[in-house]
């Protein structure tokens, strides 16, 4: 840090700070392209041998191949706690907050609808060409939700920073009512569409049912349902988003409501189904055969699901991606269940066997001979319970074979 506060020139130094204090804030590496949204470089330094020098300066900060990174996790926190001081002038607060402003700026400049000029509504998302101006904002459109929560932190919804972009001429609910769609074709476009789900799940946490931001709330709300059942599709195909997205929405979907006028023009009229949403929130497809047993994880977070086409799924139960498929059985699986701490699954099959996973990784921890249809943890989580008899967790780790 010292050594970047010697630099005798005034603009390179400052250059240099809004490059370290980007990749203090940011949550994952930055290419180059990133970096000048983020930490809103002069445009010209994209081709520029100026920014590499510029790097250069942080060398004992992070490692450059195009991708910018901390050599180790220590000269991070070191930047964010007893460097703070030197590198940043606001709050980190703040400092998020400004980051919020750069990408909803970045992302209302670039976002477009058919930004990649794809062909038909079915072209998959690996036949578009992304240009370098837009992977300039591929990582503000996953992660610019993320910067906001840090942003508001505890905010009462009174806060002057909670209006400024909740309310009705708020940033957020402005770009959500205009870039919606073209911020969820982006996402399937870089393979990010969970990101985004989980993204209107953290919006949604933060907008209280107060009366002046109560459409908003359900504005949120409404959209999480909308990519939650129409997620596969806009995965595969971008241009889905303003196809299934908005045909398969219930009538009074507000999504719906809102954006009629983006469906394509060769749609004479949309489909007549449901009015509003059923309680159905998501069907997760991925088994071939009969789906057994079900089991949700302490958190919440979690689901498994036990199958006749002798595996184990893990899902994320607020985006119904599937996480893992666990293999191994030889025959139906007939129960799953989490320990009490979330961190092993068991399951139960016709094979022959119990096996405990690692909920983590997916590995195969232990596999056990017990001809049973149902497994169980002890409430302590030191025992499996199963038709055929009580096995000690401790025991199986050490006695049981892979």
């Amino acid at each position: 840090m010292e050594q970047v506060l010697q630099v005798e020139d005034k603009e390179d130094r400052d250059l240099i700070l809004q490059i370290l204090r980007s990749l203090s804030l940011t949550f994952r590496p930055l290419s180059i392209e990133e970096l000048i949204v983020t930490a809103e470089l002069p445009t010209e330094l994209r081709n520029d041998d100026d920014l590499l020098e510029l790097v250069e300066h942080c060398a004992s900060f992070i490692v450059r191949e195009n991708i910018l990174y901390f050599v180790h996790q220590s000269a991070k926190d070191y930047l964010l706690t007893d460097g703070a001081r030197k590198l940043f002038s606001a709050s980190l607060r703040e400092e998020h907050g400004q980051v919020v402003g750069r990408s909803l700026d970045a992302m209302s400049k670039a976002l477009k609808k058919n930004m990649c000029i794809l062909r038909h509504p079915g072209a998959p998302a690996r036949s578009a060409s992304i240009d370098t101006r837009l992977r300039a904002i591929s990582y503000v459109c996953s992660f610019w939700v993320a910067h906001l929560v840090q942003y508001l932190g505890d905010n009462s919804i009174d806060g002057l920073s909670y209006q400024e972009h909740f309310s009705y001429q708020g940033r957020v609910y402005k770009f959500l009512l205009k870039r919606l769609l073209h911020w969820f074709e982006f996402l399937s476009l870089i393979g990010e569409i969970d990101k985004g789900i989980m993204g209107l799940h953290n919006l949604e946490e933060k907008l209280s049912p107060s009366n002046n931001i109560l459409h908003h709330k359900k504005f949120v709300h409404d959209a999480i349902r909308v990519f939650r059942q129409c997620r596969t599709a806009v995965e595969e195909a971008p241009l889905q988003v303003y196809c299934s997205a908005l045909i398969f929405s219930p009538e009074e979907s507000v999504v719906r409501q809102t954006f009629k006028q983006e469906t394509l023009q060769w749609i004479s009229s949309l489909s007549r189904i449901s009015y509003n949403w059923n309680p159905c929130l998501q069907t997760l497809e991925d088994h071939w055969d009969s789906v057994t047993s079900v089991a949700l994880s302490p958190d919440g977070r979690r689901l498994a699901s036990g199958s006749d086409d002798y595996t184990v799924r893990l899902w994320d139960a607020s985006t119904g991606k599937c996480l893992q498929a666990l293999e191994g059985h030889g025959g139906w699986v007939t129960s799953v269940v989490f320990s009490p701490d979330g961190r092993q699954l068991a399951s139960c099959s016709r094979d022959g066997t119990v096996r405990l996973w690692d909920t983590s990784t997916g590995k195969c921890l232990q596999t056990l001979e017990a001809h049973a249809k149902n497994v169980s943890f002890s409430p302590e989580g030191s025992n499996l319970v199963t038709d055929s008899g009580t096995l000690s967790v401790r025991q199986t780790l050490q006695s049981g074979y892979a």
